[in-house]
């Protein structure tokens, strides 16, 4: 042993733990006292016998609870949960609160060296769990089973398993292979004999086999045999280990086997009860003769089938005009036969007259004489034809709903009600989800499967399903197995389902239509921008009474009127139509052909003058109203021009020759179609220079990847808006320039369009302003006072650096807050007041003295300057001025 306490087997372990599972908690102080007891005989002192017994008692107590009836636990043993709620909770986890105890009383009090406490607690723990794991289930075992009542051959098994063991046993310990072979020999020979008792004995013959086993091998170990023996504590431990093993394997193959024989005698009776209710459903009876020609047929089979049995008799079962003659199961149903073999539920079909089918099931025995001979065959046989045919009909409507199932183009998922296990989906909800069958199937719908985005609409839906059966509509986020998140309606709906309650989950994806509403949305609040930014007049009105609905600003400025004197009013009450009947005619173009494109009238403006419009106009429909969508452009400048002119070019030429902005034409490849005059004024180029050159051939780019990207963006339909550009003129000359380019068609050609507006000097004077920005922030943090901004209420918005000499603040400490918030008490009413009427006169203010108090707690006086700051309307967002340190301030006023 490793300690006098520390056995290699605790019998009161086991007994202690088996009297409080048999006998109940009631024994417990019994327990205690014979803990105290043992240990005060073993020679210990109180105290030390005091903690030992505490820890020996809970330790049983623990094993007790563990191995309640209320947990579930049979002291049978007949179950595998059984056996490892004994093994892992009584006998490995129980005993480390008294290893521990005991280990902590002998170290306490000096009863055993630190250096041993590791091997002394191990052992000791070996010792009680090895007490616990015999002594418990023998006792179990023969408490539940305590008469002998083996088979006479499982008697003699035993004692030749008992005398084979004894013979290994001689050998172990009696071996002169030396320690270290022979414990190799117990270790591979024992473990294939633990498997035999294990599999073949019933529980209480495992448990005495294995106390036994154990007893003889520490006998032997005492009597200095075997390879466990030797002053060394690692022989003992081996010895712990060889017996803990074996009994922990003989106890689970042994649960294990009970288990499945228990299982094996329930499937057999089941197997038999099913052969006696086979047998006692039989629908006919019939007899064959040695040539296995019928001889005999029951009443019951013309009840069955709309056939004579006259026509049976005299014919054996082949020759009969049943269906599938020459398949290979009638061809092994005749070896049978002829083999004189039973045979059970060989199926047969036959049409009658009308080409109905029938089924029938038939089994048969044959039979033998008194002195053995063959004789024939009997058997009963049993009409399946309404069970054949509801097979059919279900795998048929199973096969059209599988088809209809897979292809749905609705999202559909079955799952088990109970459990939440997904028993089925569609190749429409794997496509939603991303994910294939076999990911899905078999899985937990909410805890195995990421599919909803907010975890409370798992809860609602099972709240729903539980409290009404089914979900309608309910508005969700899914998530795909991607990540991507979908807009989906679901529904679901409590149906029973190949025998399971089930629940059937379709969805609809929302994802595309929520997108399309919201870009239908955008689309509406950029054509909303649009119609108000747009430099045209338009004007939304009624088709049939000419009320407006709305106009854009453009065609306020333009006509002269407000939106306030239109929007309710028709366009002739108002005076705009000089021509009333231009205005019917441009009506019943409209109800004609839908669209009226450069419709030339006349408008009058709101201060009487006259004005020529070409008005364009589409019918549309807007909030479920026929409207008239159309824009009035003033032409009569053109006209004008037009009539001095006389050799009028077309509306695009003029516009394009006549714009004071440069504007250029050039194909997709870049090179240049045409140019307008101030284009060869700007950069210097005339027309015959450029002709069938690209701005790369004139120099034209600066930078040629902002060219590029202009071409790009255009080739893809888009428009460029403000693109800054520097462009060289032929002088050299570099420009800033901003550029809005069109893709427009040109002789039935795509070109692009470059209308070009030269910001050089707008860039000069945001880089002067920068520089004049600069100069003032350096000069702010150069003077000798600092500078201060402050907003209408009062609030810091810039200061310079110079304050932090006179107040200790960085001005990013004083940013958002107000100067008063620096004053002491009485001085901020004082400042404030006179400050305020100082703001609303909007006057400067000179050699304002207040005290104030500094980032260190002391308190100095300043002398501060400012006026308003105006801005272009004339009204002040703020003041300005300078501030100092004051050191010889005046009496406040």
């Amino acid at each position: 042993t490793i300690h006098s306490l520390a056995t290699l087997v605790s019998p009161a372990a086991g007994l202690g733990v088996a009297a409080l599972v048999l006998g109940g908690l009631a024994l417990l102080p019994g327990v205690a006292l014979g803990a105290l007891g043992a240990m005060l005989l073993g020679g210990l002192g109180w105290q030390p016998a005091l903690m030992i017994a505490a820890g020996t008692t809970a330790q049983a107590y623990l094993a007790a609870r563990i191995l309640s009836p209320r947990y579930g636990f049979d002291t049978r043993l007949q179950r595998l949960r059984d056996v490892v709620m004994l093994v892992f909770g009584a006998a490995m986890a129980a005993p480390l609160i008294g290893a521990t105890a005991g280990t902590a009383a002998l170290q306490l009090y000096e009863h055993v060296a630190a250096a041993e406490t590791a091997a002394v607690w191990l052992a000791w723990w070996g010792g009680e769990a090895q007490g616990i794991l015999l002594v418990a289930p023998l006792l179990f075992c023969w408490v539940a089973r305590p008469q002998f009542d083996e088979p006479l051959a499982e008697s003699l098994a035993t004692a030749a398993f008992v005398a084979l063991l004894l013979l290994f046993a001689s050998l172990a310990l009696e071996s002169r292979l030396g320690t270290t072979a022979t414990q190799f020999l117990v270790a591979f020979a024992f473990f294939p004999l633990a498997v035999w008792p294990g599999v073949r004995f019933a529980m209480r013959d495992v448990t005495t086999f294995n106390f036994a086993f154990s007893g003889f091998g520490i006998a032997g170990t005492v009597l200095g045999l075997g390879p466990f023996y030797g002053p060394d504590p690692l022989h003992v431990f081996g010895l712990h280990g060889l017996l803990f093993a074996g009994a922990l394997t003989t106890l689970l193959l042994c649960a294990i086997s009970t288990e499945r024989r228990a299982v094996t005698a329930k499937l057999r009776e089941s197997e038999q009860r099913f052969r006696d209710l086979t047998e006692l459903s039989a629908d006919w009876y019939w007899e064959q003769d040695a040539q296995f020609r019928f001889v005999e047929l029951s009443t019951g089979f013309r009840a069955s089938a709309p056939f004579d049995t006259a026509e049976y008799i005299g014919k054996r079962r082949w020759e009969m005009p049943f269906l599938d003659r020459d398949s290979e199961a009638w061809a092994e149903h005749r070896r049978r036969v002829e083999a004189h073999l039973p045979f059970r539920d060989f199926l047969l079909v036959r049409k009658d007259q009308d080409g109905n089918l029938y089924y029938a099931l038939t089994s048969g025995e044959p039979m033998y004489d008194e002195r053995g001979r063959f004789k024939g065959y009997r058997g009963v046989g049993r009409d399946i034809t309404a069970q054949k045919r509801a097979e059919i009909a279900l795998a048929e409507s199973r096969e059209l709903f599988a088809r209809i199932f897979d292809a749905s183009p609705q999202p559909i998922m079955f799952r088990r009600l109970e459990d939440g296990v997904v028993t089925a989906v569609n190749d429409a909800w794997c496509r939603l989800y991303g994910y294939a069958r076999a990911e899905v199937e078999g899985k937990h719908v909410f805890d195995d499967l990421d599919l909803l985005a907010n975890p409370k609409d798992a809860q609602l839906i099972r709240e729903r399903l539980a409290r009404d059966g089914a979900v309608r509509n309910l508005d969700i986020k899914g998530r795909t197995r991607n990540g991507e998140l979908r807009d989906l309606l679901y529904s679901a709906e409590v149906v029973d389902f190949r025998g399971e309650r089930c629940v059937v989950v379709t969805l609809v994806d929302l994802t595309e239509r929520r997108r399309a509403e919201e870009r239908a949305r955008e689309s509406n609040a950029r054509a909303e921008r649009m119609f108000r930014a747009s430099p045209q007049p338009i004007a939304i009105s009624n088709l049939l009474d000419g009320r407006v609905i709305d106009v854009n600003d453009a065609w306020c400025r333009t006509y002269g009127y407000t939106r306030e004197e239109l929007i309710g009013k028709d366009f002739i009450s108002v005076g705009l139509w000089v021509d009333p009947e231009a205005r019917e005619q441009m009506r019943d173009l409209l109800l004609s052909q839908g669209v009226v494109r450069d419709f030339e009238c006349r408008w009058r403006r709101r201060n009487g003058e006259i004005a020529d419009v070409s008005l364009s106009g589409d019918v549309m429909e807007l909030d479920g109203e026929r409207v008239l969508l159309s824009s009035a452009i003033d032409v009569t400048e053109r006209r004008r021009a037009e009539a001095r002119v006389r050799e009028s070019e077309s509306r695009f030429s003029t516009i394009f020759h006549a714009s004071p902005l440069p504007i250029m034409i050039h194909r997709a490849d870049g090179t240049f179609v045409e140019v307008n005059e101030a284009w060869t004024r700007f950069f210097g180029h005339a027309r015959e220079d450029i002709a069938g050159r690209s701005g790369a051939g004139i120099d034209l780019w600066c930078a040629t990847g902002a060219r590029g990207n202009l071409l790009r963006i255009v080739r893809a339909g888009q428009s460029v808006r403000g693109m800054e550009g520097r462009l060289r003129k032929k002088s050299g000359e570099v420009a800033d320039t901003m550029l809005w380019s069109e893709m427009i068609e040109l002789s039935h050609e795509p070109c692009i369009l470059t209308s070009i507006t030269d910001i050089t000097e707008r860039k000069l004077a945001e880089r002067q302003l920068r520089e004049s920005e600069r100069r003032f922030r350096d000069f702010a943090d150069a003077a000798g006072e600092y500078v201060w901004e402050l907003d209408v209420d009062g609030r810091f918005t810039y200061v310079s650096r110079r304050v932090e000499q006179v107040l200790g603040y960085p001005p990013e400490l004083l940013y958002g807050r107000r100067p008063t918030d620096f004053m002491p008490a009485g001085e901020e009413e004082r400042v404030r007041e006179w400050y305020l009427r100082l703001v609303r006169r909007r006057e400067p203010f000179r050699n304002m003295e207040f005290r104030s108090i500094a980032r260190n707690g002391s308190q100095g006086w300043q002398l501060v300057n400012g006026g308003p700051i105006l801005n272009a309307p004339g009204r002040p967002p703020g003041n300005r001025g300078p501030g100092g340190e004051l050191h010889h301030p005046k009496p406040p006023k």
